[in-house]
């Protein structure tokens, strides 16, 4: 028995097409795999990646039994420790000889309250006394070559600072005035300031600019003058 195993031009053409599309599959096949495989590597190591921004370390520490034990006895040890905190301090009540446990309660509320009450005149009393040491001090201190003119208005005109003096003075500020004002480099150059008061101390004038602002809604500033030119440029009515 014999087989023809000769194959003819068209044949020889369909078996080399044949072994060629093999070739190429396996190729893909080969190139699909190792792009698989490297995309799975990239997944991994940004997964890894990110648990180390994150934690510090890319996989999780189990809890082991000895683990939790020693979380137990480091809780017990905290209250532990709370309790005897609590021990230490001293009893906010006084009890009194046959009184129950709510008036001994409410005794003890009543004392910590005249303690607080008492606590709270004397800070106050404190706070007072000091206040009026620095107005003594202030008051007894010596007059200073320098005063401090209170201003809370300027004018190019002469009859409207005088008027403003006049409302001023109506209103309880019986210490204002009109200051004359000359630039040094143009004697023309006059203008007019108005003033509530002058003081020997800088911490009077900012005290009274200060109600001044708070009174009447109106900015003031503090200037520093010799004495003698303040009553040279003080005007009258």
């Amino acid at each position: 028995m014999s087989f023809d195993l000769s194959l003819n031009k068209k044949q020889i053409a369909l078996l080399v097409i044949a072994c060629v599309a093999l070739i190429i599959l396996i190729f893909l096949a080969g190139m699909l795999s190792g792009m698989m495989m490297r995309a799975s590597g990239s997944a991994n190591h940004a997964a890894t990646a990110k648990n180390q921004n994150m934690g510090g370390s890319g996989s999780a520490v189990p809890m082991t039994p000895q683990s939790a034990a020693g979380r137990a006895k480091g809780l017990v040890a905290s209250k532990q420790a709370a309790v005897m905190s609590k021990a230490r301090q001293p009893a906010q009540a006084i009890r009194s000889p046959g009184s129950t446990s709510g008036e001994q309660g409410e005794a003890g509320q009543e004392e910590l309250a005249d303690k607080d009450s008492k606590a709270d005149t004397k800070e106050t009393r404190s706070a007072s006394d000091d206040q009026k040491k620095d107005e003594q001090k202030t008051e007894d201190a010596p007059p200073s070559d320098t005063r401090f003119s209170v201003e809370v208005e300027s004018f190019v005109s002469k009859t409207k600072a005088l008027n403003m003096v006049s409302d001023l003075t109506a209103k309880g500020w019986g210490e204002a005035s009109v200051l004359k004002m000359q630039d040094t480099g143009d004697r023309n150059n006059v203008w007019y300031l108005v003033q509530i008061g002058d003081y020997d101390h800088a911490e009077a004038a900012y005290h009274a600019a200060s109600e001044f602002e708070d009174k009447e809604g109106i900015v003031a500033a503090v200037r520093s003058m010799d004495p003698k030119i303040l009553e040279q440029r003080k005007m009258g009515e």
